[in-house]
């Protein structure tokens, strides 16, 4: 019997310390098919270059549609680099931002000549800042294409649409109501939820929470799906849409698996009992889980053993559950395309948006960029920063390290 083609377990998904090294052989094989038409020459070359199954499956796009591709996927690299620039390192962003003729091109062919402008025939000759930029740029497109071509994006939106369908008929009973929700942070604990104001919910949308005179408020409004088991309500946010190529490259570097490219999201906002609605809590997104374990996760969803282990570096204070599986389809080629589904609290949702220690997810972003992608994007050699040393402000008007 044919066996289930698991994606995010192929061999030729690479992180970017593997890529850029072979750039040059990619130039190399570029130069000498100089006889082919423009963008036969870069499917060619790139089909030739990725010589461990990924170049195979790039032989099926055929060249105008292998190029299309590989358009989008400089687009999406340079949108990456931009991101890192602008969000994770802007102390140094004018020291580190792209040159304007790489960051603007996204064309394979354009780009790939101006790596060595003399001998492939480019009006644009790269100084050794240039190459590095170039071939920066041409291996996070390259990781985006690998990634590609074991699990398709437009797969990977279809799979997830159809999750999504699934827990909708099989786990909620009404969609988007709205409830109003009330918290305070706490500034002495680094805008942490207060631990002396619990959360309050109203089903009024227009309702405004009074706290005690002095007490900072705020309230916002969450949009939910609504499950029944029994006499109870459980009114909860979903999050479950396709994350942009680039987090996948991001999550490759720190040596995650792509598994999570299906990941859905549950936050238990509230809880309906005996008539009496409240905020909810840990427990509350347990029972959640184990409802979703007994009405969503059967076929074709197949739960597996989690065997990832904590993630390092999310913070000990956040807490989620995690069911991990598969949606196997038989449709063409038979998939077993890999599923997370984590279910958590509002309170803990709240500290995860708002706190600025590193319970905040920005802070967790921070940490996994500045250990994994700055130093490999913008390395010392190159840039003459420390990403190991406390972030410092370049001076205003000072030039990027050549």
């Amino acid at each position: 019997m044919q066996t289930f083609h698991r994606p995010d377990e192929a061999p030729f998904i690479r992180r970017f310390v593997e890529l850029y090294p072979r750039i040059p052989a990619l130039i190399d094989l570029f130069e000498a098919r100089r006889d082919y038409k423009r963008k036969h020459r870069v499917f060619s070359s790139w089909v030739a270059w990725q010589d461990d199954g990924a170049g195979e499956i790039a032989m099926d796009y055929g060249t105008n549609l292998f190029y299309e591709r590989f358009v989008r996927a400089l687009e999406d690299a340079q949108q990456g680099i931009e991101l890192v620039v602008k969000t994770h390192a802007s102390e140094y962003e004018d020291q580190i931002e792209p040159i304007d003729e790489i960051g603007s091109c996204n064309d394979p062919d354009q780009l790939i000549r101006m790596y060595d402008g003399a001998r492939l025939k480019s009006e644009y000759q790269a100084d050794s800042l240039g190459r590095f930029e170039i071939a920066r740029k041409l291996a996070i497109a390259s990781q985006i294409m690998c990634i590609a071509c074991a699990d398709p994006y437009e797969r990977v939106t279809n799979d997830l649409t159809e999750t999504n369908m699934l827990a909708s008929s099989r786990l909620f009973t009404r969609s988007k109501e709205q409830l109003a929700v009330g918290y305070v942070l706490d500034k002495d604990r680094y805008n942490r939820l207060h631990p002396d104001h619990p959360i309050r919910v109203s089903r009024d949308q227009t309702a405004r929470f009074v706290w005690p005179e002095g007490v900072p408020g705020r309230q916002r409004v969450f949009g939910c799906r609504t499950i029944v088991d029994g006499d109870i309500v459980y009114e909860v946010q979903t999050d479950s849409r396709p994350k942009p190529r680039i987090s996948g490259v991001f999550k490759l570097e720190r040596g995650g698996k792509l598994t999570d490219r299906r990941g859905l999201k549950h936050i238990v906002i509230a809880v309906e009992e005996n008539g009496v609605l409240r905020s909810a809590k840990q427990a509350d997104a347990e029972l959640v889980t184990e409802l979703a374990r007994e009405r969503l996760w059967y076929s074709p969803l197949r739960e597996e053993a989690d065997v990832s282990g904590r993630n390092p570096y999310s913070s000990k204070d956040y807490w989620a559950t995690k069911i991990v599986g598969r949606l196997e389809s038989t449709e063409g080629r038979r998939t077993a395309a890999p599923v997370e589904y984590q279910v958590t609290s509002v309170d803990h949702d709240l500290n995860a948006k708002f706190a600025t220690d590193d319970l905040g997810h920005g802070r967790y972003r921070q940490k996994v960029i500045r250990d994994f992608v700055l130093s490999q994007w913008f390395p010392f050699e190159t840039f003459g920063i420390d990403w190991n040393r406390e972030p410092t402000i370049v001076p205003a008007g000072k030039s990027k390290a050549t």
